[in-house]
């Protein structure tokens, strides 16, 4: 519990950020760097895919307690599947 606290609070700053940001931006520099990732051969891209991943994944662990079981389950396939993407593309170059 103390893991989880700490990176609530570590994250509070970067959250209120993304909240007064336009609604729009957040999901456009996401898919932005989605495409950059699925079109941008080798490391480069699977980096950029990996940011995705590292993203979503963040977000997962901060709203997993509020998440119902079939919800937590489909969230966390679409962090596997996009980290996955992410290392197959950086590793096989």
């Amino acid at each position: 519990m103390q893991l989880r606290k700490s990176i609530e609070i570590l994250s509070t700053p970067a959250l209120l950020k993304l909240n007064s940001m336009p609604r729009i931006i957040v999901p456009l520099l996401m898919l932005g760097f989605l495409m950059v990732g699925l079109f941008v051969p080798g490391p480069l891209g699977g980096t950029f895919i990996l940011l995705v991943g590292l993203f979503v994944g963040w977000l997962l662990f901060l709203s997993w307690p509020l998440l119902a079981s079939k919800a937590r389950l489909i969230r966390l396939a679409v962090v596997a599947l996009i980290l996955v993407s992410a290392i197959s593309q950086i590793t096989l170059t």
